[in-house]
């Protein structure tokens, strides 16, 4: 949890260090972008840092080789390496020997509708599918998947949408998308035709080639915004924690995602002071 003088955010941790990092989405249009690497060990390592924009990609010589002593966090403004105004740029860490962590700050001041305060934990790996449980269609909702395809061949990619399938209104959309090699597409989740108003969940897939796939969702218009960046879940479970309590009781305050096809039931419970309990 992070709180900032331009908004709050909640991020998991990391249970492991990697030798590869991978951020998907990223402006720094009206908008800070901080890339935050963190050596927890007690020897220096030495990270490459390369970032995939409109333009191609943009490998800044100082980032190239740099040393992080051990035990020891590096905060890099990516605005000072020349990378003003992008409108969507994506980034990749490597690390020599396997020993560092990656995250990404942004302060958004109203660069594509975005504003707020986000922390959001990298990807240490790609994968071939993501999943995103909840999803938003509303008039003051913007809603968009940033697919960033770091390899060396082409992907192609598959967007499902779904409804709920209360009172038999239920929605079903598949998007295909071609992701060229090194690049970063940005997916208009809005403007998929037929989707209606309320919550539905996203299922990504790209079967030949590993992925990283992030959302992002503004609420909100103006200096009342709320701009959220999440990555997606790499596999679905019989069971999930949520370790951070939850400030205010709402009717979407928890959503459950059943991507199988078939019907299924789940409990909830909370756990305090007094052990499990059932809700």
């Amino acid at each position: 949890r992070v709180r900032h003088p331009n908004g709050r955010s909640l991020s998991p941790c990391s249970n492991a260090p990697s030798s590869n990092w991978y951020l998907a989405d990223g402006i720094t249009l009206s908008a800070g972008y901080d890339l935050v690497v963190t050596n927890p060990f007690p020897d220096y390592t030495n990270i490459t840092v390369s970032v995939l924009t409109a333009d191609g990609v943009r490998t800044p010589a100082k980032l190239q080789n740099q040393t992080i002593a051990g035990q020891s966090v590096l905060k890099i403004d990516l605005e000072k390496f020349g990378l003003r105004d992008e409108q969507l740029l994506a980034v990749e860490v490597q690390s020599t020997p396997e020993r560092v962590v990656v995250s990404r700050a942004q302060n958004y001041y109203g660069g594509l509708g975005r504003n707020g305060y986000a922390m959001t934990l990298g990807a240490p790996s790609t994968d071939n599918r993501w999943f995103f449980a909840d999803g938003e269609k509303a008039g003051n909702t913007s809603e968009s998947l940033t697919l960033l395809n770091p390899s060396e061949l082409p992907a192609s990619v598959t967007v499902q949408v779904f409804t709920a399938t209360e009172g038999g209104d239920e929605f079903v959309a598949v998007q295909v998308y071609d992701v060229a090699e090194g690049s970063v597409v940005k997916v208009d989740i809005d403007a998929i035709a037929g989707l209606p108003n309320g919550r539905h969940a996203l299922v990504v897939d790209s079967p030949e080639v590993g992925i990283v796939a992030e959302q992002v969702i503004t609420r909100g218009s103006g200096s009342g915004a709320v701009t959220v960046v999440s990555l997606g879940a790499r596999v679905s479970s019989k069971r999930w924690w949520a370790p951070t309590a939850l400030q205010d009781v709402t009717e979407a305050a928890m959503v459950v995602m059943n991507q199988t096809g078939e019907s299924g039931t789940f409990s909830l419970f909370t756990l305090g002071p007094g052990g499990v309990q059932p809700v």
